[in-house]
C-alpha cells in the first residue's frame, strides 16, 4: 500500500495510514542520528534536562520550536556559572544546536532563528581530562585474581579485562566481539566501532591466551557474541559452578559490574572506570615508543587530537624526557 506503513504487534499486524501517524519532534528526529545505543542514552539525558527549562517534563512533548539564541545563551552561562567544564558546555550547545536544525527543516522555526542559533559560539577552555591509567602492579592484582580461582565467571572476566586493557576496546565494542570475525591465524579480530566504522584489532600473546582459554570453554554454541551471561553464580562469588547461557549477551552495564566487582575485592587497586582500561592501553603504546599515528590507528580515533587525550603518562615521563634534552 503507497499510503500506509505496517508495524508488528504481539497479536496481528496492524497497517497504520502515513497521515494518520504522529510526527516525530526535532529530539526525536535529531536522537536517530545517533549511531551508537550510549550515544542515544546521552543525548536523552542532555534533552530530557534542556525540556525541564523549557517546562516540559520530557524532550518527547517539548514545544522545540520556540528555542532561540538567547536560551542556549543562558544555558551556556548558567553551566558556567556552575563552572562546569567546557567540554560538558560544548556537549549540551552541540545537543541544542541538532535540535534546533530539525526544527529548521520542520519549518518550526525560521532561517533567521536558526542562523543565528547555528552561529552561536563555543564555550571556550580546556581541563585536565578525565580518567587514569591502570599502573601495572594493579594489572598484576587484577589478573591474579581471576587465576587464583579458576572457573566460568573469572575465565571470562580475565578475557574482557584483557580485551579492554590489551587492545584498547570500548565496553560496546566488547560487548558487541562475534565469534565470526575472529581470525585464529593472525590472533586478531574485527570490531565495529564508533560512527560504524570497522577496524582490525592484533592481540599480543598475553591477550589472545585469555581470550583463547574463554573461547575453549565458551564454544560456538548460541548467540553469536562471544561473551554469554553466565547463570546460577553471584556477582560477589567465584562460583566454579554454574552454566553459560548462550541466549544472552552481555551487557554494557554487566561489564560496569564486573569491575566494580574486581575493586571490591582488591582494596590495593584505586577506582577505574571502564574507558580507564582503554586509555592505559594507549598509554602502555606511548611508554612503548609508537609514535601518535600508530595509537590513533590502534585507538580507532578519526583525530589526532582525540588520541592525544589518552596519553596518562603524567609528569614524571614529562620530567624524564625532559632531562635527556641536551644542549
Amino acid at each position: 500500500m503507497a499510503n500506509a506503513i505496517s508495524t508488528q504487534t504481539h497479536s496481528s499486524d496492524v497497517v497504520v495510514p502515513v497521515n494518520k501517524r504522529p510526527l516525530l519532534n526535532p529530539a526525536e528526529l535529531y536522537l536517530l542520528r545517533m549511531t551508537t545505543f550510549q550515544s542515544r542514552e546521552k543525548v536523552v539525558q542532555i534533552a530530557n534536562s534542556i525540556a525541564k527549562i523549557f517546562g516540559a517534563d520530557s524532550y518527547k512533548n517539548c514545544d522545540w520550536g520556540k528555542i532561540r539564541r538567547e536560551h542556549l545563551m543562558l544555558i551556556r552561562a548558567s553551566y558556567e556559572k556552575k563552572n562546569r567544564s567546557p567540554a560538558t558546555i560544548n556537549l549540551i550547545l552541540a545537543v541544542m544546536k541538532g535540535i534546533a536544525e530539525e526544527a529548521w527543516n520542520l519549518n518550526l522555526i525560521s532561517d533567521h532563528d536558526f542562523a543565528l542559533i547555528k552561529n552561536m559560539k563555543s564555550a571556550k577552555g580546556s581541563r585536565q581530562t578525565r580518567g587514569r591509567a591502570l599502573a601495572q602492579e594493579e594489572i598484576h592484582q587484577l589478573f591474579e585474581l581471576c587465576d587464583a580461582k579458576p572457573g566460568l565467571r573469572n575465565t571470562r572476566d580475565a578475557a574482557i579485562l584483557a580485551l579492554g586493557i590489551g587492545c584498547g576496546l570500548r565496553r560496546a565494542e566488547i560487548v558487541g566481539l562475534r565469534i565470526d570475525r575472529i581470525v585464529e591465524s593472525e590472533q586478531s579480530f574485527t570490531v565495529i566501532g564508533k560512527g560504524n566504522k570497522e577496524r582490525s584489532v592484533y592481540c599480543s600473546r598475553a591477550v589472545w591466551s585469555r581470550l583463547s582459554k574463554w573461547l575453549a570453554i565458551r564454544g560456538q554454541d548460541g548467540i553469536p557474541e562471544v561473551f554469554c551471561r553466565i547463570v546460577h553464580g553471584s556477582w560477589k562469588t567465584e562460583a566454579k559452578s554454574g552454566r553459560i547461557d548462550y541466549s544472552k549477551p552481555i551487557s554494557t552495564s554487566n561489564v560496569y559490574m564486573i569491575l566494580k566487582d574486581f575493586q571490591r575485592k582488591l582494596a590495593d587497586v584505586l577506582p577505574f572506570a571502564p574507558h580507564d582500561m582503554r586509555r592505559t592501553f594507549a598509554t602502555r603504546l606511548f611508554e612503548m615508543g609508537a609514535d601518535i599515528d600508530t595509537v590513533k590507528k590502534a585507538m580507532g580515533h578519526s583525530s589526532i587530537v582525540t588520541t592525544q587525550r589518552y596519553d596518562k603518562r603524567g609528569d614524571e615521563e614529562m620530567k624524564r624526557m625532559a632531562r635527556m634534552v641536551q644542549l
